[in-house]
């Protein structure tokens, strides 16, 4: 297959590509597609994409939850939607296809087949990757790669849409460490299906709607983010970006969004830019006004704080000629930053680490963790992975650089914020404390039947060579688990039943405590109320009571290890029961005995 050399930020394809027709799907008929969205972790920058050509926007497909959160844990979203597009002439006639295109429906013009395989594949650890049919072997790039593809003509009922007949393949690249974790790649490679016709004069372009502000109720929506946000254009960067007004009911956004072009075919001084903002009415129809708006070369002036509203770009750019059969492989870079200097200091790192061919020291993987709760304790206990992991691209020589492992400790949840516990190395009196290896950690004091977050993270020596930072460490976010401590289950069938609190108040705020934890990104709801029965035997069957004697609820509890269950205080029908004295029972299923008592219920 001949190549135009199209790249936006990742170079030639590494594996070998062909040209592919698709089965089209007859128009109206209901047919399952296997959607899927991944959302990368690894690094500073939370970004969900998607196999229909869409960063964020990600509804379709399954997801709720914010699409590019930036830091982790602080509730700060960057984005409603983002997609790509591509137009081109095709017989005299311009027509575009749109990855993601606004609020006004229909929104996506893009989807995988019907095969099951053609979901979004993940590739962290194995460096050949051999399982995606359509990419084999699969050469990993980052730290955590996302492959992907889709078509523009899987499906032919959708409104106002033509199709190119075009597939993409979609990568995304993501790094946790250093600068590295505030920027993720996007690389696509576009192939014409056709057999004779060209796709004249070629634009490519991302349309953004980037919502920025810090949410408070992100299930609501609350306060309206994307009320005060302004777009502008760096035409040295080649980067559009949107950003958070200072102010209003949203505060200070820490960081902008940007997307930014770093290397295309040919001469990028020739290349043909245009940069729209607009009110969020959602995005020009027809095709030729797409087109036209690609196309134009018309450079919009940036928008100003005091400009604010709900706004969204076109960044478009080209001409490119693609011929039946070639392929135009392209690469942006999705970009935040800590603050607006940091933000463009980023925007150069990335196109760096393109010049370097993304060639760069990397961290070990992080080690396989097994958690064991106790009584007010947690065990650690992790394995030596590690500690063979060989990098080629280290720069001082030192290819097999592990070092030792951290211990980090939440608990506030998996966003953080991140305590250091514990560090050990190897004592090889050259890097570190010299303290020696070991594969377990003791956590004591801890309260009882509250989450508590674990990470262990492995880390490599410095390369003296590549002075990134002082160790290459692997990522809090790749390795989290979440314990809870408690008694382990009465084997004696000697220890007390109790319940804890008691009484139970409606007035207190248990979040406060971490008692209760609403469930991520979700406001409190009655379904979050807890409490715990304790020194339960490993099978028995909680029964909860009115002074009446009506059953409320009846919980059966079968663990050999765990000796406490939850109860969220709803009724066998789903309904929040009301204040009053309640009576339990504790029956043991193995030996019959039963144990009962009261807990009191205020509201």
């Amino acid at each position: 297959m001949r190549y135009v050399s199209l790249i936006v930020v990742i170079g030639l394809m590494m594996g070998s590509l062909q040209a592919r027709t698709l089965d089209k799907v007859p128009p109206c008929e209901k047919v399952a597609y296997p959607l899927d969205w991944k959302r990368h972790t690894i690094g500073k920058l939370w970004l969900v994409l998607t196999n229909m050509g869409t960063i964020g926007g990600a509804w379709e497909a399954g997801y709720s939850g914010l699409h590019a959160e930036f830091p982790p844990g602080s509730l700060e979203e960057h984005l409603c939607g983002a997609g790509v597009w591509i137009g081109a002439i095709v017989e005299g006639e311009p027509y575009v296809t749109t990855g993601y295109e606004g609020w006004e429906g229909p929104w996506f013009e893009c989807y995988p087949t019907q095969n099951e395989w053609d979901t979004i594949w993940v590739v962290e650890t194995a460096d050949m990757f051999y399982d995606i049919p359509y990419w084999t072997p699969y050469v990993k790039v980052s730290a955590q790669d996302f492959v992907a593809r889709y078509f523009d003509n899987t499906r032919l009922d959708i409104p106002y849409h033509h199709p190119l007949n075009i597939e993409i393949i979609q990568r995304s690249y993501s790094w946790g460490y250093g600068f590295l974790q505030d920027f993720i790649y996007v690389d696509y490679k576009i192939i014409n299906l056709n057999e004779t016709d060209t796709l004249h004069r070629a634009y490519v372009g991302f349309f953004v709607d980037g919502d920025v502000g810090r949410f408070t109720d992100p299930a609501a929506g609350e306060p309206h983010i994307w009320e005060d946000d302004f777009t502008w254009f760096d035409p040295d960067r080649m980067m559009a970006v949107i950003q958070d007004a200072p102010g209003g009911p949203d505060g200070d956004a820490l960081s902008p969004l940007g997307i930014r072009i770093i290397q295309t075919p040919g001469d990028m001084s020739q290349l043909q830019m245009s940069f729209h903002w607009y009110r969020g009415e959602g995005s020009p129809k027809p095709d030729y006004k797409r087109y036209e708006m690609l196309s134009s070369a018309e450079i919009m002036p940036n928008q100003t704080p005091e400009e604010a509203m709900d706004t969204r770009f076109l960044f478009g750019f080209g001409p490119f000629e693609i011929l039946p059969g070639d392929t135009l492989p392209l690469t942006v870079a999705v970009l935040c930053g800590d603050g607006l200097n940091d933000f463009l200091s980023n925007a150069d790192w990335a196109e760096s680490l393109y010049v370097w061919n993304f060639h760069v020291p990397l961290p070990p993987p992080p080690p396989k963790v097994t958690a064991y709760p106790e009584d007010r304790a947690v065990h650690l206990v992790w394995d030596d992975t590690p500690e063979s992991y060989y990098d080629p691209w280290r720069l001082d020589g030192n290819n097999y650089p592990f070092e030792g492992y951290r211990v980090y400790k939440s608990t506030s949840g998996v966003g953080g914020p991140w305590t250091l516990i514990f560090e050990c190395d190897r004592a090889d009196n050259r890097w570190g404390f010299n303290v020696g290896l070991t594969h377990e950690f003791w956590d004591y004091g801890l309260p009882n039947c509250m989450p508590v977050y674990y990470s262990v993270t492995a880390f490599a020596a410095p390369d003296t060579v590549f002075q990134l930072e002082e160790f290459l460490e692997s990522a809090v976010e790749q390795n989290i688990i979440e314990v809870l401590p408690g008694p382990p289950a009465d084997t004696t069938g000697k220890k007390k039943v109790m319940v804890i609190p008691n009484p139970y108040r409606g007035d207190f705020d248990y979040t406060s405590i971490g008692w209760e934890y609403p469930r991520p990104g979700l406001a409190w709801t009655e379904e979050d109320r807890r409490i715990v029965f304790m020194n339960l035997p490993p099978h028995c069957k909680i029964r909860i009571y009115t002074l009446g004697g009506d059953l409320v609820r009846e919980i059966e509890h079968n663990d050999p290890v765990v000796g406490w269950e939850s109860w969220d205080l709803l009724s066998s029908e789903h309904q929040a029961i009301a204040p009053g004295i309640y009576i339990y029972s504790v029956e043991n299923l193995d030996t019959g005995d039963v144990q009962v008592g009261k807990f009191v219920v205020i509201k």
